[in-house]
């Protein structure tokens, strides 16, 4: 974003991290990401370059390669309960900001925590 406008992308982040775990997940929306996701994997194993950039990274991560169908189960188990869960845990610490620029249209960081808890 140009740094002019870096302030304003800066609270609309704050606000939707902060409504993720004040508001339920809709389970449409949920559902909607979920086929998006295992659609997007399952693509992506079409694609050699992306397969082993896939497995470096899983082996990076994980110190292993986790099967595509492993993986689809996990997403699959993925509720909306859960996600508000993962969100109100997350918001219980205090945020990580990192700004790489012009930082003079920031919001300071305790403003930023401030807004989050």
């Amino acid at each position: 974003a140009p740094s002019a406008n870096i302030g304003s992308l800066a609270s609309v982040l704050v606000e939707e991290l902060a409504a993720m775990g004040s508001k339920p997940f809709a389970a449409d929306e949920v559902s909607r990401a979920k086929n998006q996701l295992m659609t997007s994997l399952h693509m992506n194993l079409e694609s050699s370059s992306i397969l082993f950039e896939d497995i470096g990274r899983q082996v990076a991560t994980y110190g292993k390669r986790i099967d595509p169908d492993e993986l689809c189960k996990q997403i699959k188990a993925v509720t909306p309960e859960k996600l508000s869960a993962v969100a109100q845990r997350m918001l219980k610490s205090p945020p990580t900001v990192v700004v790489h620029g012009d930082i003079t249209a920031v919001p300071r960081y305790d403003l930023i925590a401030k807004n989050l808890s």
